[in-house]
């Protein structure tokens, strides 16, 4: 799709976001966008002519911040392609152009330069406002990591950057370049005041921040951080279990890793955790399947290491288990104490003989086959870690259901209990009221 976004540095971000999200309201899929005219028309050259302010036009200088601005914008609103509105003048009567018509250069054209040498091929793109104060940064570009900096506010404004590196590169808007020293791992830097304000009654709306500042923070040698997953065993025996996985970095250390999962060794990559600074996390999986791990870190340059081809560590779930389980008598648990009663030498809680009886999973389904009219039970089952079970136990006038769980597969499971009590089921009854004709 292509757009012509102007005079607001900021369009390039903001309006990109409304056209993606119009995208996604009348489902026509995430096309790219270009940007084939962008830009701002200048007032006040007086090589060219004294044209005076008016709406929605900027100084020579304003334009120079323009152009900075709206091309860290685009980077961070995924802008495919970039063209900057224009070239030189040509025979139009605003003044849009980075060369004049006599080929003398306006401060757009050198911030045009700065813009395209140091703001490339980024890995990722933020973008971060604070207070009035905006910071988008390229992560992981052929210099390391390049942050763009400038104040949205009349008022100067004082702006911290955490630092990843003890030194940076500063570049203005000319190509100037410095050196800043990191103070307590942060660089300080005061950003200067929006002037670009349009006429009254708008004097309060500003369409272009004040000067930029771009820092950069490079290692040496660049290189990405490396990463790996941590062995697992063949066989894992419970449905959580955890996966733990380290890395390295040259310099600047490592910020965040991205865990990829698989299911069988046929399977699609999924993305799992996503620039986490963790190095461990707890994985679910169901009985049978076998996972496979893979990880990649980022380092706080942006550095990115590449994905494994293969898996760095795998495991196959086995969460089946045996259940041998026996009960021996069912009573009328009246007082619901687990125990059945005895006065003296009589038992005043009998025994139930008819007991309709099932065992079932978490879906409800029967795991054995019910029964009916017993005064005992026992089977043999399969049971799966993780899950969920129940056994009912009903008779006319009272019922019982236990609720069980097991951690482990690969296990023996027996649960032996001489007598169960059922408890008696509590009935509610809706008054009958007759009506005489």
């Amino acid at each position: 799709m292509s757009v012509h976004l102007y005079s607001r540095s900021s369009n390039t971000y903001d309006e990109v976001h409304n056209i993606r999200n119009g995208m996604s309201a009348y489902d026509v899929g995430d096309h790219p966008i270009w940007l084939t005219e962008t830009g701002v028309p200048v007032w006040g050259d007086d090589l060219v002519a004294p044209k005076p302010k008016y709406d929605y036009a900027a100084t020579q200088d304003e334009a120079a911040a323009y152009v900075i601005q709206s091309y860290a914008n685009s980077w961070a609103s995924d802008v495919e392609r970039y063209f900057f509105f224009r070239t030189h003048d040509a025979d139009m009567w605003e003044y849009f152009g980075l060369i004049r018509n006599d080929h003398s250069l306006r401060p757009a054209y050198v911030a045009y330069q700065v813009a395209t040498t140091y703001l490339v091929s980024p890995t990722f793109t933020t973008r971060v406002i604070s207070d009035s104060n905006l910071n988008v940064t390229l992560w992981g570009t052929p210099r390391g990591k390049v942050s763009v900096l400038w104040n949205e506010s009349p008022a100067t404004g004082v702006y911290t950057l955490p630092a990843a590196m003890p030194t940076a590169t500063l570049v203005d808007r000319w190509g100037v370049t410095e050196t800043a020293t990191a103070t307590g791992d942060v660089y300080t830097f005061t950003l200067p005041g929006a002037t670009a304000n349009r006429p009254s009654p708008n004097q309060n709306d500003y369409i272009i921040g004040g000067d930029p500042l771009i820092v950069i923070e490079t290692e040496t040698p660049s290189e990405p951080p490396t990463s790996t997953v941590h062995s697992l065993p063949e066989v894992t025996y419970s449905p959580t279990f955890t996966v733990t996985w380290e890395g390295q970095d040259n310099q600047s250390g490592v910020w965040g890793y991205d865990v990829q999962v698989r299911d069988d060794v046929s399977g699609e990559w999924d993305n799992w955790l996503h620039l986490t600074p963790a190095t461990s996390g707890q994985f679910t999986g169901q009985h049978g399947h076998t996972y496979y791990f893979r990880s990649r870190a980022t380092d706080n340059v942006g550095n990115r290491e590449a994905w494994p081809e293969e898996p760095q560590a795998h495991t196959t779930l086995d969460l089946s288990s045996t259940l041998h389980l026996s009960i021996g008598a069912f009573f009328a648990d009246d007082n619901r104490n687990d125990t059945r009663d005895i006065s003296g030498t009589v038992t005043t809680e009998i025994t139930l003989t008819q007991v309709a009886l099932r065992f079932l999973d978490e879906t409800g389904q029967d795991v054995v086959s019910p029964t009916v009219g017993s005064s005992s039970w026992a089977f043999t089952t399969t049971v799966y870690a993780g899950q969920a079970y129940q056994l009912w136990a009903t008779s006319a006038d009272h019922k019982r259901i236990l609720s069980f769980t097991w951690p482990l597969g690969g296990e023996v499971y027996t649960d032996t209990r001489p007598e169960l009590g059922l408890w008696p089921i509590t009935r509610s009854y809706m008054p009958l009221v007759l009506r005489g004709g």
